[in-house]
């Protein structure tokens, strides 16, 4: 399976040496977890034009990264009722990191809410039987994506962050 990048710089799995996780949430889905990351993955896609965002479905992850300190990440795993899906925030600002600190707080207190909003409109999805056609983890689904699409094997676990869930 191959990996897909919505820009050629993506956001890469593996996050830099120098982050900070500004909040974790998880939340179980009574679901298998492909078909959840097949339904979350078009809900993460971002518009804004300038968001980085890889989709990993080796791992079942997607990451966002955007501005100079967001990163977000959402991954898919087992769980005792079907699913987990959890979404991590990381400042991984290179320069001025207090300062990304401090500037990710109205992120942070913003993403709970937004983390149940979209949950519950996923599992609404699931229970009006919605699927996606092709979905990320039965074959190349490039076509979710908006964009050019590039596809690099995986090289490994290195990094995944977060981003603003709303």
């Amino acid at each position: 399976m191959t990996d897909q990048v919505a820009d050629a710089s993506g956001a890469p799995l593996a996050r830099p040496e120098l982050h900070t996780v500004s909040l974790e949430l998880e939340r179980e889905v009574a679901a298998d977890p492909a078909e959840v990351f097949d339904l979350l993955v078009p809900q993460l896609a971002p518009d804004d034009g300038h968001t980085k965002f890889a989709v990993y479905p080796h791992c079942l992850t997607a990451v966002m990264q955007g501005d100079w300190w967001y990163r977000g990440e959402y991954r898919v795993t087992d769980a005792p009722r079907g699913a987990r899906v959890s979404y991590t925030v990381v400042n991984v600002a290179q320069e001025q990191h207090e300062a990304g600190n401090l500037i990710s707080k109205g992120t942070v207190a913003a993403a709970p809410d937004a983390f149940a909003r979209r949950l519950d409109a996923l599992e609404e999805s699931l229970r009006r039987g919605e699927m996606t056609l092709g979905g990320w983890c039965s074959h190349d689904a490039g076509a979710l994506v908006d964009g050019p699409v590039h596809r690099s094997e995986p090289a490994g676990v290195q990094q995944a962050d977060h981003r603003a869930a709303a």
